[in-house]
């Protein structure tokens, strides 16, 4: 099969109608992240019912044109599960599994700009060694560094409010392990 057929899976939606983001790709588009591009996936939402079957409104061999729930997603690649907030919460595996695949479709960068591009805010996740390298956060100095009287050189996350064009001071280091032990039990007493 090839998505240039005229509808490689049989589920009533022709092959090219199924590249959704319309990049000529038809093997990323994969409604439900099982795998399978849904050009070739008979149950392109992975809720159990043939995209064929799921004709609601007008039952004319097209599941394109039938959105029961009037939300601009055809029935065929609205998945019921993730409905609502509680159902979507029921099943956040799934949720997550599919979210997994629809992810990895894309690089970070892309990611990115397309939040950027909608009006999505968004920012990238940074592995923790790699804090200081960031542009924002050198630019907001929002990593500052320190000597600990005991411990040596630590880094921390300095208060991220700003008054005035500063931030309160550090008040003091965390205190070394058990430090605090005898005035608490102390207050105990």
């Amino acid at each position: 099969p090839d998505y240039l057929d005229d509808d490689d899976d049989g589920d009533g939606v022709p092959s090219v109608d199924e590249d959704l983001d319309g990049d000529g790709d038809p093997f990323n588009d994969d409604t439900d992240g099982d795998g399978i591009p849904n050009f070739l996936d008979d149950d392109d939402d992975g809720d159990g019912i043939l995209s064929l079957d799921e004709e609601t409104v007008y039952v004319d061999g097209d599941p394109t044109n039938d959105d029961y729930d009037n939300d601009g997603t055809p029935d065929y690649l609205d998945d019921e599960r993730f409905a609502t907030q509680s159902k979507r919460v029921d099943h956040a595996d799934a949720l997550y599994s599919l979210l997994d695949g629809i992810i990895a479709m894309k690089s970070t960068v892309e990611w990115l700009g397309f939040c950027a591009e909608h009006s999505i805010p968004a920012s990238e996740v940074i592995e923790l060694e790699h804090l200081g390298d960031d542009p924002h956060f050198a630019a907001v100095e929002l990593i500052r560094r320190d000597v600990h009287p005991t411990e040596g050189a630590y880094r921390y996350v300095r208060d991220p409010i700003r008054i005035d064009g500063t931030t309160a001071p550090l008040r003091h280091h965390a205190p070394r392990l058990g430090a605090d032990t005898d005035a608490i039990l102390g207050e105990l007493e």
